[in-house]
């Protein structure tokens, strides 16, 4: 579950990345290959549904919790789930507002 939280957080701030980097010229031209492109298309998939997954576990970690007798949940995890999946679909909002046909 460690790696599966550490993968969640570090997905958005890389596709945030990537936006700056491109905007501000700094991945040195990458961004206007195949590659950047399909990177950047990759992220934009498989960051929201990994997140979501994320929001999801949390949920039933503490109905397991619930349900195990604990009466105190910790909901601080839950919540950092709830940013991640509200950062993520900002951020893929500013990307379709800035999408150019």
């Amino acid at each position: 579950m460690t790696c599966f939280r550490l993968l969640a957080f570090v997905l958005p701030q890389i596709l945030l990345l990537m936006l700056l980097g491109g905007h501000f010229d700094l991945l040195g031209g990458w961004n206007h290959t195949h590659g950047g492109f399909a990177v950047l298309i990759l992220l934009f998939g498989i960051t929201p549904i990994l997140t979501l997954g994320l929001f999801v576990a949390e949920i039933l970690q503490i109905r397991k919790r619930q349900k195990s007798g604990d009466k105190t949940p910790h909901l601080k995890p839950l919540k950092v789930a709830i940013f991640l999946c509200l950062e993520t679909l900002t951020i893929n909002l500013f990307i379709l507002f800035q999408v150019r046909m």
